[in-house]
């Protein structure tokens, strides 16, 4: 018996918030989903767009609506690329580019360029631009790491979030190296203890910078702390790969 009632003018941007944080939940758990066998979830991925759409279509010319738009056609374009024939998850590093759905991605550039022209930018936005340089990117290695780093500081004004930071850590282990990256990744632990991507990052990290045992320890702790199937044999490939190198060189 709750009524429906149309928000007060000063309640409409904290409301729109509110449902554009549901469509982007919805999303993730769609693009990324953490339990369970299937990491890909097709279904509400296309739910998320398809209720973002609706919402581009009742309430035109909001920058955020736009830049969630954007940012979910993003990554929607590269769901072809992101495991291979047996159902293993792909890393972006070494997806095939030819894969990836080039319409969605120019579709989804136009509707971020009208989002940015309006000159009020938020967090999906910049999430936004930040798929769209990968995207753009002929390969991994020559991705805009500097624009990057760069778009992760603004996202991180607008929201004080250390997961941003531990995001950020890449393109910088990139553009500096892993040794600095491994010390802009080690105030977050504290707050990261419990995020198993932290250690999943922190082991590529080592495994880069040749520490092959503490890498071990973080890709056992991420792999314990992985609920989805397909992320835990990821990281068992991974493992399994840095050890066999291992053996091999010596």
């Amino acid at each position: 018996k709750i009524p429906y009632i149309i928000p007060e003018k000063q309640h409409f941007d904290e409301r729109l918030n509110a449902v554009l944080t549901v469509i982007y939940l919805i999303f993730n758990e769609g693009y990324f989903s953490i339990c369970g066998t299937n990491q890909i979830r097709c279904d509400l991925s296309n739910e998320a767009l398809r209720l973002i759409k609706i919402l581009d279509r009742s309430i035109p010319k909001k920058p955020e609506i736009e830049g969630l738009m954007a940012l979910i056609l993003l990554h929607i374009s590269r769901n072809a690329a992101r495991q291979n024939d047996k159902g293993e998850m792909v890393s972006l590093e070494f997806q095939d580019r030819a894969l990836w759905d080039k319409k969605l991605i120019k579709q989804a550039i136009k509707i971020l360029h009208i989002a940015l022209r309006r000159a009020r930018i938020g967090p999906y936005q910049v999430q936004a631009a930040i798929s769209a340089i990968h995207s753009e990117a002929k390969t991994y290695q020559t991705t805009g790491w500097d624009e990057i780093a760069l778009l992760y500081d603004e996202l991180y004004k607008l929201q004080k979030n250390p997961v941003i930071l531990l995001n950020k850590s890449v393109a910088i282990s990139y553009l500096y190296g892993t040794k600095k990256a491994l010390e802009t990744i080690k105030p977050l632990e504290k707050d990261l203890t419990d995020y198993q991507p932290f250690y999943a990052t922190k082991a590529d990290f080592l495994r880069r910078s040749g520490q092959i045992n503490l890498a071990k320890e973080n890709y056992l702790k991420a792999i314990e702390m992985s609920n989805e199937q397909s992320i835990r044999a990821f990281l068992e490939k991974q493992l399994k790969q840095m050890l066999a190198g291992v053996t091999l060189k010596n």
